[in-house]
């Protein structure tokens, strides 16, 4: 916020924006490593602090802000943020070589409304993986210990499971039935509930982003066939793939897995979670 307050009249932004979107635990860390190998794309790794600077509502975890009772994970927007955003991106993402500032956020899936109106012209690439491998990864994620006794924090849900009613109340916006968020109650269940509402939520609102700003790629694609879906993608950013990374872009992909089995869930979750597969392609 000090940086945004100290350099309110510089809005210059050199480098086109491409932002990596999708449910947390879907390969978004993975694809970002991999586009950021050329030195023309600046990476930045989930930049909340940024994000806060920006919309404290982003905060979605309770860390530094207890959300009012009926918040849910799309935000509303005003000026000053696109003012802020600007400002911030000059000083944290540009260097003299970058074409690309690629950034990195999952749950910005849920705010594509509020993204595409903070950013102008910015491009989307949005990756979908295999809902059951989200859900283990997700509940896996949910069982690391915080440390310095904060028995209240989960490491995926939050402060006291904040980010588990902002998923719920998103998941009531889209359409989705109090019956079945209701029956919600491991992190299993949870986790379910957040992959389809990030699925639902990019079917909504990416048209939000003009059709040839926005790309999508599978999980499973990029592990399978990690160089073609490098100059896929690069070229959507509007880069030249190097012929010479091959071997580090092959390199870097070494999970070779197969989807497991299907998870098992409350009839009603179940319902609309095998619907969600089936439409994925599943």
């Amino acid at each position: 916020k000090q940086i945004a307050k100290e350099n309110a009249g510089n809005t210059e932004k050199k480098a086109n924006l491409v932002f990596i979107a999708g449910c947390g635990r879907s390969g978004t860390t993975m694809l970002g490593n991999l586009l950021s190998l050329g030195k023309e794309v600046t990476y930045l790794h989930e930049p909340r602090d940024l994000w806060i600077a920006v919309n404290e509502e982003t905060d979605i975890w309770g860390y530094r802000l207890k959300h009012i009772k009926d918040a849910d994970l799309s935000l509303k927007f005003d000026e000053s943020q696109k003012k802020r955003f600007n400002t911030l991106i000059s000083k944290v993402g540009n260097n003299e070589n970058a074409k690309v500032i690629l950034e990195k956020t999952p749950e910005n899936v849920f705010r594509l409304q509020w993204l595409s109106k903070v950013v102008d012209g910015a491009k989307l690439i949005f990756i979908v993986r295999n809902g059951n491998d989200v859900v283990r990864s997700i509940d896996k994620e949910a069982k690391v210990e915080i440390p310095y006794g904060m028995h209240e924090m989960n490491n995926w849900f939050g402060w006291e499971g904040e980010k588990k009613r902002l998923v719920g109340n998103t998941a009531f916006q889209l359409g989705i039935s109090k019956d079945i968020v209701s029956v919600c109650d491991t992190n299993s269940d949870w986790a379910a509930l957040e992959w389809i509402t990030a699925i639902q939520s990019m079917d909504r609102y990416r048209s939000s982003f003009t059709e040839g700003n926005q790309a999508l790629v599978r999980y499973e694609e990029v592990i399978l066939k990690p160089w073609d879906s490098y100059k896929r993608l690069y070229g959507f950013m509007g880069l030249e793939a190097d012929d010479s990374l091959r071997p580090k872009v092959e390199g870097l992909i070494k999970r070779k897995e197969k989807a497991g089995e299907p998870v098992k869930l409350p009839k009603p979750l179940q319902d609309i979670f095998n619907e969600t597969m089936i439409k994925c392609g599943y």
